[in-house]
């Protein structure tokens, strides 16, 4: 290699570390008109236009390098990634392990096929993978970032959330480290910490799409629905036909009261996509208009093309309950649950259909179990609240509400449990403040409970009489 080529090498790569990818682009492209057997500049223009977003042109340099030294684990990474973002799951694997035999020492080429493995689904060959590159390269922030992911899969959230903590001291500059450990935190019910780690993916990289969806799924677990809006809106439109972002759009929507608007989208994203995920928010905006039959039928339809969508199957379950249809109800969160431990929403669900119909010692069994895998789910402890509630045990019911509470934004659920503790033990001043408070977040929350709202009016009366 000449004096020259090299020179201009260097200033291609100058301009691809600072984010000049035109100029790199264009030094690489003269370099090799004059010396078209260039190996390093074919790997650098590779690198370059993977970069730049052009997956088929990246590919043809790093043939092209491979055509010139067919033994360069680099070419064979760099192809494996771009036929990995192109979807060609099976050939990128084949490309990267190709990279790793080229160089069974280097941390790079074991990440490559850690990642290869991850993405034909085999997780726990990747973790091992990972392992290994991680004992060559204890450091390596992307081998840490890979085996969150690789964890994430295989559902091993405290291991992912440790790997992910690692990716992200190792360099704070990673968007995808910092998606993921929200992603983690979220499933692990820390919806607050969740938030911070994604807002700040978001800062590093404002369009990744994926992170901006998940922030918007967290706002919306924690009530902020105007700001999940927000996000999801902004998705939608950088790409206008996504069933699964419309979706997301018109459940906002439902939740905000526009419910004309919410029932457009809704039919707008059952259109791009008749699948489980869009007739199942389809069937919520129905509901929530007072078409109760036609939602149930929705729900239905969700579930023929998805018999496990754990969405469908609770919210067919609260139409089934408002029927008094317990059991149907019961059957349909029974299999939600099965289908998704996790779920807060159907576990919940089960719960207070249990105790509805008095299986008590089951419901406290199922909220025990939720609170295994999610300590501070806060409407788990609601839920155990209001079941000690029932016992007549105030004291630890009252606990549960607190914890519930700290745990999370206050909910009217909480707030009506801890009023009706404080009630039952003649605390009637602080049961008032606090089913005040309930009635500011949600006026209608006692709106189909008569009893309640007796004990609220004979806490006022008795709170009234003792000033």
């Amino acid at each position: 290699m000449s004096h020259d080529d090299a020179s201009v090498l260097s200033e291609a790569r100058r301009a691809f570390d600072e984010g000049r990818l035109g100029d790199a682009e264009r030094q690489l492209r003269e370099l090799l008109e004059r010396a078209p057997a260039n190996y390093s500049a074919h790997l650098g223009l590779g690198w370059t236009l993977g970069m730049a977003g052009d997956p088929h042109g990246a590919m043809a340099s790093y043939r092209r390098a491979i055509e010139l030294q067919p033994k360069s684990p680099e070419a064979y990474h760099g192809l494996a990634r771009e036929l990995g973002e192109l979807g060609f799951s099976e050939r990128a694997l084949d490309a990267y392990r190709t990279a790793a035999t080229l160089d069974p020492t280097s941390a790079t080429m074991l990440v490559g096929l850690g990642r290869g493995l991850s993405l034909v689904g085999r997780n726990e060959d990747a973790i091992a993978t990972l392992g290994r590159a991680l004992r060559l390269e204890p450091s390596n922030a992307d081998a840490f970032g890979h085996l969150g992911a690789a964890l994430a899969d295989a559902e091993r959230f405290d291991e992912a959330l440790d790997a992910y903590s690692r990716a992200v001291a190792l360099d704070p500059t990673r968007a995808d480290s910092w998606g993921g450990l929200g992603y983690v935190l979220a499933r692990l019910g820390r919806y607050a910490e969740a938030l911070d780690a994604l807002r700040d993916a978001r800062r590093l990289e404002p369009t990744d799409d994926l992170v901006a969806t998940w922030l918007g799924d967290v706002l919306a677990r924690s009530g902020d629905w105007g700001s999940a809006l927000d996000v999801y809106r902004d998705v939608l439109s950088r790409d206008p036909s996504n069933a699964m972002v419309l979706c997301r759009v018109g459940r906002a929507l439902t939740e905000s009261g526009s419910l004309r608007e919410s029932l457009e989208i809704h039919r707008r994203a059952v259109e791009c996509e008749p699948s489980a995920e869009p007739l199942w928010g389809l069937g919520v905006a129905l509901n929530a208009a007072g078409r109760g039959e036609e939602a149930e039928a929705t729900f239905r339809r969700a579930l023929r093309s998805d018999p496990d969508h754990v969405d469908a199957l609770t919210d067919l379950s609260r139409i089934l309950a408002q029927q008094e249809r317990f059991g149907e109800a019961e059957g349909l969160l029974r299999r939600a649950v099965q289908a998704d431990p996790r779920d807060v929403g159907s576990r919940a669900m089960l719960a207070w259909t249990l105790q509805t119909v008095d299986k008590l010692d089951e419901a406290r069994a199922v909220l025990d179990a939720g609170l295994a895998l999610l300590p501070r789910e806060p409407s788990f402890h609601v839920g155990v609240g209001n079941l000690l509630l029932e016992t007549g045990d105030t004291e630890r019911a009252l606990a549960e509400f607190d914890v519930a509470m700290a745990n999370g934004p206050p909910t009217d659920g909480a707030l009506v449990g801890r009023a009706l503790a404080l009630a039952r033990q003649g605390r009637h001043c602080d049961a008032v403040s606090a089913f005040d408070a309930a009635l500011r977040l949600n006026p209608a929350c006692l709106s189909e409970s008569p009893d309640t709202w007796a004990t609220l009016e004979k806490s006022r009366a008795e709170c009234d009489r003792r000033r």
